[in-house]
């Protein structure tokens, strides 16, 4: 209860008020007292006035108020509705009249009704205002999203537009701009007469004062003209060319694209002189056919010692011109390796013409001008592939082998000491206290036949082209003996070399100082044989013992790489002779006849076919009289090969002195490198081998000087496994490239003078593209996605226009700087490519002081973290972008989510999807708009080969190989292009694949797919890889590995795997923990089938008997980018968010 008080000033009392609830309160305060009170209270109101003043003011109001309520209270109700208590006043309803109480319950009825509604009302609007909150709200996170977005993509497009600022800068300030392709310039008139010259001028030949270069334009692409052997024929009466060459050489040269038909346009001529035989040996397609028939039907005495060559039809060809210059002879040896017809140009006036044939003499060969190449010992053309042994392992069961036979000797030839003791030292190491195994045999047994007088001294080769395949292949090495003193080749000494790199043996070419090699302008020898001078045969045995594997293996690689491509077949022959004179005149090559995408071959070239194979003998016939003096072959070509694929090394013993190569010593290089033997040439230093102008033969075989015979057994224990098996693999690489068919033979000749004459190759053709679409069809597009699988806040790098790589900028360079390369570690001098996976890269500062030009540094050059590395490429190479290829077959919903998500991916230059099935798609299919070209291909057969075809729309280096279900996230795909631009030779890519070895069998290998801490592939499903790539394996990988991919639908990324690693031998590069890839919704794999996984282990099998040997490499790391787990301060950014 509050009291109010009443202060009068007309007396000291205070009087309670009525309080309304009829009882009183008084309270008296004495009399005497109120004065001093009084004075107290003014006192304390002086001493705290404004607080007193206050508390007196509250004290007021409450007084009042309490007299307000409480007239109220007493006042009678007037209105029962105005508030809530007063209805409780009323506790006794009894005395209320029934009337009043009805009444007072429909107010009630009627007050809670209108509350109802009202409270209805409150809830609907507060529920209506919470909804508007949570929608605003919303609004409001979105536009913060839409914010983050928009300034994620101003800041992309300051970069863009900074990107495109210094690409005009450099448009403006570059001093060397895109040249146009030049306009082709030919001759118009045939080579005009000129005097003859004699034999003394003839005889100092060299490019600069014998060969016409008006005539070969570099940009006339090196034309050919080739004389019909059959209407201009230059041989005497009685003789002829072998029916075999002459049609295959027309065949092969059909095919090149090189020969044109017009002679006005010629730059080079080239004649078919040999080889020659006597009409009557013509009969049989043998190789020792006129042995056969001499010893049936005598020849007549006038043919004896006679020169098949008639040098009055040579210089009245119609276009001789007089002195015979830019013309070619070819002399190529086939049936007769032993004959003097192998050298039949001997002490003949060939003026200013190009000799190309197997044997030289020392005073007759001209170094740089004429050409040495292997005899025709290989099929006309086709895959080689079957003819050459596994390159493992390293060591075989013989060391060292040769089998051979010097004949015929004649008493007028004086004996060579050193010559004499190179024999007694072989012979002695063979049988010395040693746990190597030799097979070293300088009397054929079989024993030979008499040669006749007309035999050129030389070692023969014993037995057949079978047995020494044979001993060839069980052989680690190959020893090659040079011919005699004053030979520089002989067409014996070519085919053992021909036969050790077909076979796998390294050649250890002994006086290889004295000889010149096939192609050795072009071909660098010291990498698929070793080159060993005669003074050092005494350390033959230690240097091919120390010879490691790794060595072994590279040599091996080599020495088939240089046989596959310019030696196996009259096709490698006719286009490396062809290349040869044309890299001699420094020309690029003719662009070969595009594929056409609908037809089903993947290459332009037809296989050929050849006449029934030659048959010899088990034992050498008796030789005519002008059979030469030379090493023979003992027994059959089975047994030879046989001994070979025994036998760790060949050696090849050289022909008599005076001879720089015979065709009985290439055709022992020849099986030897065939069988996988190593050769060991002895007297190498005195022998020329073929295309030893470009073929390093030191990386397939021994060249070994004579000198060092008796270090021979040394040198042959010292050579290691690692050593064994790279020489082994380089001279299956030359023997399969350059010398195994007729095909191979004739492409390295014609290369051979092509890069003679420095002129480049042509540019290989490209797979050109045909729309799924026809030209009147316009595809529907649908609405750009925006944030499929993009996180917002991650700037990944600038959108640029597209920006193809820059092609064919090497054209004259490359044939000058890398020519070796070419020829020994590319294998392939026969095609110009756009890029190369091995264009060197600039100096760091090379980037800035005066290369800059396409250079985008990170930073500036200051470097940086996330930020700075998002907005440039950085690196050691320009700027540039990379495509996508996607191979696709009926599943459209998915292609199209696939293609969705790659809406605003940097550096995108194009997207090309391989459309491998039948049936064109759907009109109504809309494909979505992802900022770049989408080039939808017809593809020629539903084949899996399609993913690696190389179409003329993929115009950047860097290739993204996808299937149509990976999901890859935008940081995933740039991450792996960032990384792919450091190791552009290699497959880079995300799922890991390794092959392993099946333990229980032991003699074959599993595809594994588990996880695993060591892999050997990585999956084309999702992998970057280099376009030249796609070129190898359309036009260089063997049709039976296609062909097995389409047999199985399967194993083609197996194959490319094994295709890369063959040319790099190095592993592919794994990034970030991606092992598979789901894909949702997708129908069921393939790859989910047991089947599937049992068609890939035979895959590896298969493909490691057709590369003969296993090239996959094992790799025991990933890459992830730099910055990925580590601390850095909370002002930067790592280079990406989750990789």
């Amino acid at each position: 209860m509050s009291l109010a008080f009443d202060l009068s000033n007309s007396g000291d009392a205070y009087h309670p008020l009525d309080s309304g609830s009829g009882k009183e309160v008084a309270a008296s305060v004495p009399q005497r007292q109120a004065p001093s009170m009084r004075v107290s209270w003014l006192r304390q109101c002086r001493r705290y006035k404004l607080p007193a003043l206050l508390l007196m003011m509250l004290f007021l109001m409450s007084c009042l108020s309490y007299r307000i309520l409480s007239a109220e209270r007493d006042s009678p109700p007037t209105d029962v509705h105005r508030s809530s208590p007063l209805l409780d006043a009323y506790e006794d309803f009894s005395a209320m009249r029934a009337g009043d109480l009805k009444m007072r319950i429909e107010e009630m009825v009627r007050i809670k009704s209108t509350v109802s509604v009202e409270l209805r009302e409150l809830e609907s609007r507060r529920q209506k205002l919470q909804s508007d909150i949570s929608q605003y709200n919303q609004k409001i996170e979105e536009l913060k999203q839409e914010l983050l977005r928009e300034q994620t993509e101003l800041e992309r497009l300051k970069m863009s537009v900074e990107q495109a600022q210094v690409a005009q800068r450099e448009a403006v300030q570059r001093n060397t701009p895109d040249l146009a392709l030049p306009r082709t310039l030919l001759p118009n008139s045939i080579p005009r007469k000129m005097n003859t010259v004699s034999t003394g001028v003839a005889a100092t030949c060299a490019m600069h004062n014998c060969f016409d270069h008006s005539r070969c334009s570099l940009t006339s692409g090196f034309p050919v003209y080739l004389y019909d052997p059959d209407e201009h024929s230059v041989q005497k009466a009685g003789y002829d060319i072998d029916g075999f060459l002459k049609t295959t050489l027309k065949q092969t040269l059909g095919y090149n694209a090189h020969i044109v038909r017009d002679p006005k346009q010629a730059c080079i001529y080239l004649v078919l002189v040999g080889e020659a035989l006597l009409e009557q040996d013509l009969l049989r397609n043998n190789r020792y056919a006129a042995q056969e028939a001499e010893q049936q039907q005598p020849t007549a005495p006038s043919h004896t010692h006679d020169c098949p060559i008639d040098t009055q039809k040579l210089y009245n060809l119609p276009y001789w011109g007089g002195d015979g210059r830019n013309h070619v002879l070819l002399n190529l040896a086939r049936r007769d390796l032993s004959s003097r017809r192998t050298n039949a140009l001997l002490q003949q006036n060939t003026m200013r013409a190009i000799v190309i044939q197997s044997a030289f003499e020392m005073n007759q060969f001209r170094p740089g001008y004429d050409l040495i190449v292997p005899p025709i010992l290989g099929p006309p053309g086709g895959d080689v592939w079957q003819e050459c042994a596994s390159m493992v392992p390293a060591r075989r069961k013989y060391l060292i082998s040769f089998q051979g036979e010097m004949r015929p000797r004649t008493d007028s030839q004086a004996s060579n000491p050193l010559d004499d003791f190179i024999l007694e030292h072989l012979t002695d190491m063979s049988k010395g206290p040693t746990q190597d195994q030799f097979e070293l045999q300088f009397q054929c047994v079989p024993a030979t036949e008499q040669q006749e007088a007309d035999s050129v001294s030389d070692w023969t080769l014993c037995g057949s082209d079978s047995s020494r395949k044979h001993l060839l292949k069980d052989s680690t090495f190959a020893l090659i003996l040079p011919p005699l003193s004053g030979r520089v080749a002989s067409t014996l000494m070519l085919a053992r070399l021909y036969e050790a790199l077909r076979s796998g043996a390294i050649p250890v070419i002994l006086g290889a100082d004295e000889l010149r090699l096939p192609y050795a302008e072009t071909l660098d020898w010291r990498r698929a044989a070793l080159l060993m001078p005669k003074a050092r045969i005494t350390e033959l045995h230690f240097l091919l013992r120390a010879v490691q594997d790794a060595d072994l293996l590279l040599l091996r690689r080599q020495g088939r790489l240089i046989w596959e491509r310019y030696l196996s077949s009259v096709q490698a022959t006719v286009d490396t002779v062809i290349a040869s004179l044309r890299d001699r005149l420094g020309i690029p090559p003719r662009p070969v006849p595009p594929v056409v995408a609908q037809s089903v071959f993947n290459s332009t070239f037809i296989p050929l076919k050849s006449d029934p194979p030659f048959q010899c003998v088990p034992a050498m016939e008796q030789q005519e009289a002008d059979s030469v003096s030379d090493w023979t072959l003992c027994g059959s070509d089975s047994s030879r090969k046989h001994l070979l694929k025994d036998s760790t090394f060949a050696l090849i013993l050289p022909p008599l002195s005076g001879r720089v190569a015979s065709t009985l010593m290439l055709a022992r290089l020849y099986e030897a490198l065939r069988s996988g033997a190593i050769p060991v040439i002895l007297g190498a230093d005195e022998l020329r081998l073929p295309y030893a102008e470009t073929l390093d033969w030191r990386r397939a075989a021994l060249l070994m000087p004579k000198a060092r015979i008796t270090e021979l057994h040394f040198l042959l224990r010292a050579v290691q496994d690692a050593d064994l098996l790279l020489l082994r693999r380089q001279g299956r690489l030359i023997w399969e490239r350059y010398l195994s068919s007729v095909q191979a033979t004739v492409d390295t000749v014609i290369a051979s003078l092509r890069d003679r004459l420095g002129i480049p190759p042509r540019p290989v053709p490209p797979v050109v593209a045909q729309s799924v679409f026809n030209s009147t069809f316009i595809p529907l597009k649908s609405d750009p996605p925006v944030g499929l699988d993009t996180e917002p806040e991650e700037s990944l790098g600038p959108i640029e226009p597209p920006y193809p790589s820059p092609a064919f900028r090497r054209n004259y360079t490359i044939l000058r700087m890398q020519s070796k390369e070419a020829w020994n570690d590319w294998v392939d001098p026969f095609y110009m490519y756009p890029q190369l996976p091995f264009d060197p890269a600039l100096p760091s500062e090379a980037k800035f002081i005066g290369s800059h030009t396409g250079f985008r540094p990170i930073g500036k050059g200051i470097g940086g973290a996330g930020k700075e590395f998002s907005e440039a490429l950085g690196g050691n190479y320009p700027r540039e972008q990379f495509t996508i290829v996607i191979l696709t077959y009926e599943r459209e919903q998915v292609l199209m989510d696939s293609l969705g998500r790659l809406y605003g991916l940097p550096y995108l230059h194009k997207v090309v999807v391989v459309w491998n099935s039948p049936k064109p798609p759907l009109d109504d299919l809309r494909w979505p708009d992802i900022g770049v070209p989408v080039a939808v291909l017809r593809a020629p057969r539903n084949s899996l080969n399609n993913r690696f075809l190389p179409f003329d729309v993929i115009e950047t280096e860097a290739v993204l190989s996808v299937d149509d279900d990976a999901h890859l996230r935008h940081d995933e795909i740039l991450f792996g292009f960032r990384v792919w631009r450091e190791h552009r030779d290699r497959v880079v890519g995300f799922p890991g694949r390794y092959h392993a070895w099946d333990v229980s069998s032991n003699n074959m290998w599993h595809y594994n797919s588990n996880y695993s801490c060591e892999l050997s592939m990585v999956l084309t499903g999702a992998a970057f890889l280099h376009k030249y790539y796609m070129y190898l394996y359309t036009y260089h990988l063997p049709q039976a590995i296609r062909d097995k991919v389409d047999e199985y639908m399967n194993c083609e990324d197996i194959a490319m795997n094994f295709l890369v690693s063959h040319i790099t031998r190095r592993p592919p590069v794994k990034v970030t923990s991606r092992w598979t890839f789901r894909c949702p919704g997708c129908p069921v794999s393939l790859s989910e089938d047991d089947t599937h996984f049992q068609e890939r282990h035979k895959c590896i099998n298969f493909f490691s008997q057709v590369f003969g040997y296993t090239p996959l490499l094992n790799t025991q790391y990933r890459a992830d980018s730099i910055l990925f787990k580590t601390r850095i301060p909370h002002d930067k950014q790592k280079c990406f968010k989750y990789i």
